[in-house]
Order: structure tokens, then sequence, then C-alpha cells
């Protein structure tokens, strides 16, 4: 069988070319601004935080993209490696592409205020660096957790659909599949805020104030939230995809 770090290091080598790319061209976009700003002699500050927001947002529908194309693509399924092999290939090579995105937006960022600063990003930038080194730890964790999240709850929402338009007596259209994915994303999305509104309340945080210890309480929670879903939902697409594995076949 091959082994899960050869199928990691081959789709991460592709996943990181194409997030080498998205780097590239808003390091460009970045480079022409102020190029721009300097010919013309504009003044006016502009944030670099919408840049790297339009990047992140960018680099993670890709991987969402990618890492569901993985299961639909005859290339990959067709692998002798495991279903669980395959899964954990698929997101092990998604977490270190998560990483290296946003350890190069970060790069870029930095790298950018320093060569043109503006009040925006320096009051971001203080107020950050005005937290304690943990919460700031912690609210890098809580970024990747979301992001891990939303990859993993991407394929449950993928694999639910395939299951029941299987079942269902009626051609698979692209009409049917985008209704069908709405209806299964509704009810995904209802039983997982009622489920986790519900044990924010049992873990006793109600509400935020303004307080610091008031946020990193709020936040120690959420990751702890965030954890348990992205195993609870593992094991869910662990199952779905045995199952689809064998409805496939």
């Amino acid at each position: 069988m091959s082994s899960i770090s050869r199928v990691n290091k081959d789709l991460f080598h592709q996943r990181g070319k194409i997030i080498s790319l998205i780097l590239g061209f808003h390091l460009l976009a970045i480079l022409l601004m102020i190029l721009y700003k300097n010919v013309f002699n504009i003044t006016d500050p502009t944030s670099l935080t919408g840049g790297v927001l339009i990047a992140v947002v960018i680099g993670v529908v890709f991987l969402v993209m990618s890492v569901i194309n993985i299961f639909d693509s005859s290339k990959y399924r067709l692998i002798p490696i495991s279903d669980k092999g395959l899964y954990f290939s698929n997101f092990l090579s998604a977490f270190f592409a998560v990483i290296y995105l946003l350890v190069g937006e970060a790069i870029i960022y930095f790298g950018a205020y320093a060569i043109s600063p503006n009040p925006y990003d320096q009051i971001m930038i203080k107020d950050f660096s005005a937290g304690q080194y943990w919460f700031k730890f912690e609210v890098v964790i809580a970024i990747i957790l979301g992001i891990m999240l939303l990859l993993v709850g991407s394929v449950v929402i993928r694999l639910l659909v395939s299951l029941i338009g299987d079942l269902l007596p009626i051609k698979k259209q692209a009409i049917v599949t985008v209704f069908l994915t709405l209806i299964v994303i509704w009810a995904v999305m209802v039983p997982f805020n009622f489920i986790t509104a519900n044990t924010l309340i049992l873990l006793g945080v109600r509400e935020v104030t303004t307080s610091f210890d008031s946020v990193v309480r709020m936040l120690n929670m959420s990751l702890f939230i965030l954890l348990i879903w992205n195993i609870v939902l593992t094991f869910l697409n662990l199952y779905l995809l045995n199952r689809w594995s064998e409805a496939t076949k």
C-alpha cells in the first residue's frame, strides 16, 4: 500500500504550488500599490489587512475544492491505500498548506507594513502585540482549527449529498445537486449551531464582555469546541466515506 507520507507529499506539492501563486500575486499587488502611490505621490493611507483577508479566503476556498476533489478523483480513489489512509493524507497535506498560507501571509503583511506603514495597521499590530504571548498563540491556533473545521465540514456535506443523491429516484442534475446541497448545509448547520451554543452555555460562557479575562475565557472554550468538532466530524467522515466506497463499487 502507498504510505500516508507519500500521498501527503504528492498532495502538498500540488497545493503548495497554488498557495505559492496566491502569495506571489498578493505580493505583486502590494508592490504595485506601493509603486503607484510613490509615482503619483499619493499620501492617503491604505490598510494592508483587506488584502490579507482576501488572499486567505481565496486560499481556503481553493483548499476546500481541492480536499473535496480528492474523493471524487479516480486517480486517488484507485490508489492502493485504505480510506483512512487517503483521508488522513488528504487532510494532513491540507493542514500543512494552511500553515504555509498563514505564515506566508504573515510575512508579507509585516514586511509590507515595514516598507509602507499606515495608521490603520499600526493600531491593529499595537493592540495584538499588547496581548499576552499565550493569548496570541491561542488566537493563531483558533484560526487554524477554524479553517480545518471548514475543510472537514465541507467533506461531510459532500459525502452526505452524494449518499442522499444515490437514494433519490432522479438523475443527478446540476440544479438538483445545488438544491440538495443547500438543504444538507441547512440540515447540518441547525444541529451544529444548537449544540455549539448550548455547549458554551453549559461551560458557563453566556456572554462576552470587554474585559480581557472574558475574551480569554471565550477563546479557551472556543478552542475546546473547535477541537471536539474536528474530531467528531472526522469520525463521521470516515464512516460516510466507508459507506460511500461500498455504494460506488
